[in-house]
């Protein structure tokens, strides 16, 4: 046997016995180098269930939560400054003259993008906006809120993630590029690449293909009693969330947002993630490359760029085999992606670990390390 066939029956025997474990009903994979895929495949279903069970499958699309932030938003990110429309130094004052923003909320675009605004790490805006307005409506206010919000820390003192940092990056580029940020994605990222199951909001049609998610949501139910929200008077989505995003306030937002919303294949992502590595972009040159992935803060508690953290963050998913400036990222239904650019490596996993599973849901940190560590074996 040769040895990439005993890496990838590893990476598959590793997958296997998690689904087995009951950590998800089925995953994904793919390994590339270079943009040329190394490994491949899937195990187990994309949804599980009495009445309909479909099993996963390399083209199975996913709600990869908040892989959309580097995928999808620190991609048109990199394309505004990459075409000097904006600069990560820039206040966040510059995009919303109509507002009076205090000092301690006037943070830069590199701030947000590196999560080091100091802004807390969630809202449910679903419980405090008028579910009535219109989209565009909705964003006006979520803006107000975070503003209105004491900051946690003093900006770029440390690393705070938070999906509050992207949803006002989306906003920006939607004022930058004077265009939604679907159309936005669309135009620029998804028919460039020749991609064609890559989206937000999945027609109906594609249901069968999709993995599904969570019954319900009973993870973001808990959390805001936990915060001391009232919960009893929301109308909760009482079903399974299945070909619409699981994200809470992306539901909200009609589907479209900063940090979350995308669905995607392993393939699709790849081709997305190889805009991240020198010489094989389409889309950015070098130097933008450059900047969008170099660590920002080397000093902090978390190692990240723009829209990435860095494998060199203590106890990081990326494992010990990938080069420490490796960048990555991942998504709460059980997504991850991670770029080494010294050898043009990218691992991709998707699962659906919120699908079909009791809370609380499985901390997966340790499969996705060992993945990650397999991959790395295969250069």
């Amino acid at each position: 046997m040769s040895e990439s066939s005993r890496i990838n029956d590893a990476i598959e025997a590793l997958l296997a016995e998690r689904i087995s474990a009951g950590d998800f009903p089925g995953a994904a994979y793919l390994v590339s180098v270079g943009g040329e895929p190394r490994f491949c495949g899937a195990l187990g279903e994309a949804v599980r269930g009495d009445e309909h069970e479909t099993a996963c499958r390399p083209d199975t699309i996913f709600d990869v939560a908040s892989l959309t932030k580097p995928m999808v938003t620190g991609l048109l990110l990199a394309l505004g400054i990459g075409e000097k429309l904006l600069d990560p130094h820039d206040r966040i004052s510059r995009f919303f003259p109509e507002r009076v923003i205090d000092e301690i909320h006037d943070v830069t675009i590199g701030q947000l993008a590196t999560h080091t605004s100091g802004f807390t790490a969630w809202i449910p805006f679903y419980l405090e906006i008028d579910d009535t307005l219109q989209r565009a409506e909705k964003l006006k206010k979520a803006v107000d809120l975070i503003l209105s919000k004491e900051p946690e820390c003093a900006a770029g003192s440390k690393v705070i993630y938070s999906d509050l940092n992207f949803i006002l990056l989306g906003i920006i580029l939607e004022r930058v590029f004077g265009e939604p940020l679907e159309v936005m994605a669309n135009g620029r990222i998804f028919s460039p690449l020749g991609l064609k199951r890559t989206f937000f909001n999945p027609t109906s049609q594609l249901l069968d293909e999709i993995a599904a998610c969570e019954f319900g949501n009973g993870h973001e139910r808990k959390t805001c009693k936990e915060m001391g929200y009232e919960t009893s008077g929301f109308d909760w989505r009482e079903y399974l969330i299945h070909g619409e995003v699981h994200d809470g306030n992306c539901f909200f937002f009609d589907g479209v947002s900063g940090h979350a919303g995308l669905f995607s294949t392993i393939h699709e992502l790849n081709q997305i993630a190889l805009q991240f590595l020198p010489d094989h972009s389409s889309l950015l040159d070098d130097a933008t490359i450059d900047s969008m992935t170099v660590n920002r803060t080397p000093e902090l508690n978390e190692h990240r760029s723009l829209a990435f953290q860095i494998a060199s963050t203590p106890d990081s998913t990326a494992g010990d085999a990938l080069d420490p400036r490796s960048f990555g990222h991942l998504g709460f239904t059980g997504t991850s992606l991670w770029i080494d650019p010294s050898s043009r490596l990218i691992a991709i996993l998707l699962t659906n670990r919120t699908h079909d599973h009791e809370l609380p849901f499985v901390n997966i940190k340790e499969t996705r390390k060992r993945f990650n560590e397999l991959a790395a074996h295969s250069i």
